[in-house]
């Protein structure tokens, strides 16, 4: 047998195997979606907002490695920009040694108004000592970079709790709302241009009334007292 024809055999079988192994992966998520539907209100919405939770923990998930990327080949977080300018520090720019991450839209499922859904917000991280950050993912006395989102209605309760779900917040403490934002909204500027930093939590800090945001590099949380529910993803913490 040649050498050739012993190649090709590997491959063959290489091929086969993986062939496989995506029919037992398929196998296995359709066995568990079966299973889901029928503990009682498993339904093809429940499904949905799996998916569209999913899609908004991911979509940022691979601009935040794109960040990630810059600062370790030598970009100063401070000067990554997120506007899509062909330039050598926008973390959306493809062609002049920019970050090249894809700026894709958020999950219309995701919002209660589809207008609020049309993009993220992105907040970079500045030098200034004045922004926004998360309670204790950095120093909690630099700016985190962020990716937002929350537009006028907000996302979706159904959304948020199944975030959370995912990361493992107490469903007996949080069956039917996300966790409530400290020390009044938090204001989504871009950059921010005011405010200080306080452990306790402000209009610039997003810290929960207990401590399930504390570390958190994403979650969802209700933004004010009125049902407003926002969603943010730690690009970058300082």
């Amino acid at each position: 047998m040649t050498a050739d024809k012993i190649q090709y055999n590997k491959e063959e079988r290489g091929n086969a195997l993986f062939l496989i192994l995506i029919a037992v992966a398929l196998f296995a998520a359709l066995s568990y979606a079966i299973t889901e539907s029928g503990r009682g209100g498993g339904t093809i919405d429940k499904e949905t907002v799996m998916i569209t939770a999913g899609e908004v923990v991911q979509q940022p998930a691979g601009v935040r490695t794109a960040v990630t990327r810059m600062v370790v080949t030598g970009t100063p977080v401070a000067s990554i920009t997120f506007t899509g300018a062909a330039t050598p520090d926008d973390v959306f720019d493809n062609s002049n040694g920019g970050g090249g991450a894809t700026n894709v839209p958020p999950p219309t499922a995701a919002c209660v108004a589809a207008a609020d859904c049309a993009a993220w917000v992105y907040i970079p991280a500045t030098s200034t000592g004045v922004g926004t950050y998360v309670y204790n993912v950095g120093t909690n006395t630099g700016d985190e970079a962020l990716a937002v989102l929350q537009g006028t209605s907000g996302v979706t309760l159904d959304v948020c709790n199944q975030i959370n779900k995912g990361l493992g917040f107490s469903q007996t403490t949080y069956a039917t709302a996300p966790p409530v934002g400290e020390g009044g909204p938090v204001k989504w500027v871009t950059p921010p241009t005011g405010g200080s930093f306080s452990a306790t939590g402000n209009n610039y800090t997003v810290k929960s009334t207990d401590t399930s945001l504390d570390g958190q590099d994403f979650a969802c949380f209700q933004n004010t007292t009125a049902n407003l529910y926002a969603y943010y993803h730690t690009l970058y913490a300082q």
